[in-house]
């Protein structure tokens, strides 16, 4: 079988999974918002940036396994088509995800932001001192190098069926590689494919898909995938964790002049959760916008009546 049909063809294949996530956002409602506490809030006016996260270090767990657990589900699924040589190649693989996973989003990383800035799910947590910083879609250029929004999927049967999708893709390389003579696939066709859906399916899964509970947050999330980029930063958590981020997201009100329009999201308002002096709440922010050169951002106080929660 020849080689460089095969390169060609697994080459066209990966092209063909990334453009299913570029841009997979077709349209974004005129303000999004980003959930953050008081710490957070102080960081990212002082800074004019709202932070991309390595996904590795996303705050739930949940939201790497359960993606892992369909992708299994389906592959178990198709076993009498794919064969058991092949899933236990993928499987073998899956157990090394944290890996892909790291190389995946080396130097990369996605911001979350929810369609709703004033969600009881998202106050309860970020504790006490949430706030939403609301920022506007409509100037960044969204043509621009590496920058696109994902929007999350949470309906399981959409999930399975993009699952199923991409395996039906394998399985069509499979086929058409398959030595006649039963002699079946050379061993290293069957590795390639195979890690294909593991280093360069799977990761896109663990970042757009999430479980039915969270739908509510209507999430999509920016992220920066082109180039590898050089202002890696650290930050540690309460639990000890040094987690990596870069500074993703211009919020600023005006761009300066080597400014590019590719990550431009200017701040236009802040919801503050409820609490127990939304006044007092709304004057600091007054104050800490001054400071960092802002006009003209409403702020505004959560409708969500206060309990303690």
């Amino acid at each position: 079988m020849d080689t460089l049909e095969f390169k060609k063809d697994v080459y066209n294949w990966i092209e063909e999974l990334h453009k299913r996530w570029r841009g997979k956002r077709s349209a974004l409602p005129e303000l999004v918002y980003h959930y953050t506490t008081a710490e957070g809030i102080i960081g990212i006016l002082s800074s004019k940036m709202i932070r991309a996260t390595h996904i590795r270090y996303l705050n739930d767990r949940s939201e790497l396994i359960y993606p892992l657990e369909l992708i299994q589900k389906s592959l178990n699924a198709c076993v009498d088509v794919l064969g058991t040589t092949f899933i236990k190649l993928v499987f073998d693989q899956l157990k090394n995800i944290d890996l892909y996973v790291v190389s995946f989003a080396k130097k990369r990383g996605a911001a979350s932001f929810d369609e709703a800035g004033d969600l009881l799910s998202q106050w309860r947590a970020y504790g006490k001192n949430g706030f939403a910083i609301g920022v506007e879609t409509t100037k960044i250029n969204k043509t621009g190098d590496g920058l696109f929004f994902i929007e999350i999927e949470y309906e399981k049967k959409k999930q399975e069926e993009h699952i199923i999708a991409v395996i039906g893709q394998a399985t069509a390389l499979l086929k058409k590689y398959t030595e006649p003579g039963g002699k079946g696939i050379p061993a290293k066709h069957l590795f390639k494919i195979s890690e294909i859906l593991v280093k360069h399916f799977s990761p896109h899964c663990l970042l757009s898909f999430k479980h039915p509970t969270f739908s509510e947050e209507q999430e999509c999330r920016a992220a920066y995938f082109a180039h590898p980029i050089d202002n890696i930063k650290v930050r540690a958590t309460k639990d000890g964790i040094v987690v990596p981020y870069l500074d993703l997201i211009n919020i600023s009100q005006s761009l300066e002049q080597n400014q590019s329009q590719y990550n431009w999201m200017p701040l236009k308002e802040i919801i503050v959760r409820p609490n127990t002096d939304q006044t007092l709440a709304k004057k600091s922010l007054e104050v800490l916008l001054k400071e960092n050169g802002f006009k003209d951002v409403k702020i505004k106080p959560s409708d969500i009546p206060y309990v303690k929660w």
